[in-house]
């Protein structure tokens, strides 16, 4: 597996940078939060600034994922015949825990109104996909959230 270890020193979103060290491609992550590709590229350039709302749907995303990492991973140990130390995600999961820890710290900052906006659409995400991270980063394509619903969400 490619190991992974985006600066999230100067990132101005570890969120985008840990998703995108994960596998998802911009115009997926554009598509979770609702906006054109352009725009996902100018909040990850920081040329403007990610709405709180957006911000939070994403972290919970990159929780979501990691998650699902650690169960994987746990169900390998289970079955598998050897002892070695090493995980089937590499330097993966490390990279993700550390993206996840500095975006949470920056979202201290967000506003209730944003956070809960976020947690409403995360949920909408969280039944369109099924509920699995892993396989919509497999199956971005048949991603059938819609844009409008998403604005309407984060207008509130």
């Amino acid at each position: 597996m490619k190991q992974v270890s985006p600066d999230t020193s100067t990132s101005t979103y570890p969120v985008l940078e840990g998703l995108l060290s994960a596998g998802f491609a911009g115009k997926s992550l554009a598509e979770i939060v609702g906006v054109t590709p352009p725009t996902l590229s100018k909040w990850r350039n920081g040329h403007s600034q990610m709405p709180g709302s957006q911000l939070a749907l994403l972290t919970l995303v990159l929780a979501h994922l990691l998650e699902e990492i650690e169960a994987m991973e746990n169900r390998i140990d289970n079955i598998s015949a050897t002892n070695d130390d090493e995980q089937p995600y590499g330097n993966l999961h490390k990279v993700l825990c550390g993206c996840l820890h500095e975006q949470e710290i920056r979202n201290l900052a967000l506003s209730p109104t944003a956070v809960h906006a976020g947690a409403r659409m995360y949920r909408t995400w969280f039944e369109e996909t099924g509920g699995t991270a892993l396989n919509t980063l497999a199956n971005l394509s048949d991603n059938r959230i819609r844009k409008t619903d998403y604005a309407n969400m984060a207008a509130q």
